[in-house]
């Protein structure tokens, strides 16, 4: 018996020592591995850190144990971080890849995935056991390889650009050239002038595709048409190649878009198609009303959507390839940065739409955009049924603009047409135009304001100059940088209304009968 004993105790030992050796080589693996260790209760409190973490986010153990993590974690990732934790803690799966950002103690933020599993101790406590990864260098990367992604969509949209902005001018010059042979023939003159102001439209709109990719802009939502976008996301990029482009528009809704984020997004795909089709080929996009039910294949709120179809006749993606084309850096391309899909589903997903992708080798590929749509019999009705313009005569107006071209001009024009106009070239000269106004009792001005003055006080800092003087001053915001946030929110900087460059007559007359009609 005692022979027993001894051989029960020896076994016992043998498997305390492997015990022992066992977690002494997990506690070596833990404090020389490079990630961060934690072990967090179900309320989120930490009851174990590794010792990595001082190295790492310059804290202390002694002052994250027994903590709970939400003070660490940036408050925008919270509910991602609180959402893991409970998955991890219910399902008892194995999580992984949450993202969050923790607080460095000199102040920084700092990039992290993690992942976690569900870990029950003998006494039936349950905790989530996690690894945490530094991202830091990678999301910087990351942010360098968009820039060189939308570089890439500039290359080829700068080729489009001048090959139409040529053709613009070509008409422009032109028509104003032929102008000058007819000056006796008013009629004449007239068609030919229009001609050239409807060929300057095209140049603006140019202007403001070109700074979807060099500024992005605030967002800023508004009623377009899918339609139009389409067709000037093809002109950009199928100008000068051999790709045929087709547009069939059948829907009569609008869509409520930032109109510069869906433009990138429908030139990431449109590029796509070119590079499917190196040898030529056709692009056709079909725009129609689609109405979805409850339980959709889109997983979208029921509702009336405009649905974009682009099919290309280009080399079609492989099977194994078309579940990862949204994938971030996913591309089959030699020279491909694979951030232009996964960008446009982002997009496409923040306006409350769905993207897919469907493609066979040798056939093409067929990208299907469906986004919320809105009918606009209501606002088109309104326009045709709008009144004649009523302009005030001797209505004060004072111009501030640096440049004189568009100071002389509009002069001119606004003196012609019986208002009592002054114009000045930077904000100190409007404060003080508007200051003697004021004195004097005389009648105060509706002040139009350039916002970026290049040697001068600007508009931002005169308007709130002038609203010192008077907080109910009529003042109008103008800028050839129309999606900065003064121009989109253009009310909370105290300006009654907003002029993006370039604009027309019409446009202008509108607004100021409008600010003289609410006074």
């Amino acid at each position: 018996m005692e022979e027993d004993h001894v051989n029960l105790t020896g076994a016992a030992c043998k498997d305390d020592d492997a015990v022992k050796q066992s977690e002494q080589r997990f506690r070596s693996f833990v404090e020389n591995a490079n990630d961060v260790f934690f072990v967090l209760t179900p309320s989120g409190t930490f009851s174990y850190v590794s010792p990595q973490w001082k190295d790492s986010f310059g804290y202390e153990i002694a002052d994250v144990v027994g903590k709970p993590f939400a003070p660490f974690v940036h408050p925008d990732d919270l509910q991602a971080c609180y959402t893991f934790l409970s998955n991890v803690l219910e399902t008892g799966e194995k999580k992984c890849g949450v993202e969050y950002r923790v607080l460095h103690k000199n102040g920084t933020w700092l990039s992290y995935t993690a992942n976690g599993s569900r870990l029950i101790d003998k006494d039936g406590t349950v905790s989530l056991i996690g690894i945490g990864r530094d991202i830091t260098e990678q999301k910087l990367i990351q942010k360098e390889l968009m820039k060189v992604q939308k570089l890439e969509s500039l290359s080829v949209l700068a080729t489009g650009i001048a090959h139409n902005f040529n053709n613009v001018l070509t008409g422009v010059i032109g028509y104003i050239s032929f102008a000058r042979k007819h000056l006796e023939d008013h009629d004449k003159v007239r068609s030919l002038l229009e001609a050239a102001e409807k060929s300057s439209n095209r140049a603006a709109s140019l202007a403001r595709q070109l700074l979807t990719f060099s500024k992005g802009g605030v967002p800023f939502r508004e009623h377009t048409s899918a339609g139009n976008i389409v067709q000037e996301s093809l002109s950009l990029f199928l100008s000068g190649s051999n790709i045929q482009g087709i547009v069939e528009n059948r829907t009569a809704q609008t869509v409520y878009v930032d109109s510069e984020q869906i433009h990138q997004a429908f030139n990431n795909i449109v590029l796509n198609s070119v590079h499917a089709m190196p040898h030529g080929g056709r692009l056709t996009v079909n725009i129609d009303d689609i109405q979805l039910k409850k339980d959709n294949v889109y997983l979208l709120k029921h509702g009336d959507y405009v649905r974009i179809t682009f099919a290309d006749s280009g080399c079609g993606i492989e099977k194994d390839h078309i579940q990862k084309v949204f994938d971030p850096y996913f591309t089959t391309r030699t020279n491909g940065i694979g951030l232009g899909l996964s960008t446009t589903h982002s997009i496409i997903n923040k306006h409350g739409g769905h993207i897919d992708v469907t493609s066979e080798i040798n056939r093409g590929s067929t990208v299907t955009v469906v986004l919320p749509g809105f009918n606009s019999s209501d606002s088109d009705s309104q326009v045709e049924t709008e009144e004649v313009m009523h302009i005030p005569s001797g209505l004060p107006v004072l111009i501030m603009d640096d440049e004189e071209d568009i100071r002389t001009l509009t002069l001119s024009l606004l003196s012609e047409l019986g208002f009592q106009a002054q114009a000045c070239c930077n904000g100190e000269e409007a404060v003080e135009s508007y200051k003697k106004s004021w004195e004097s009792g005389s009648t105060l001005p509706i002040v139009m304001l350039d916002l970026l003055v290049a040697d001068g006080m600007g508009g931002d800092e005169a308007a709130r100059r002038i609203l010192s003087i008077n907080p109910d001053a009529r003042l109008i915001v103008s800028s050839g940088y129309s999606n900065i946030p003064i121009m989109t929110d253009y009310k909370n900087y105290g300006f009654r209304a907003a002029m993006p460059k370039p604009y027309n007559t019409d446009t202008l007359l509108h607004v100021l009968q409008h600010l003289q009609d609410a006074t």
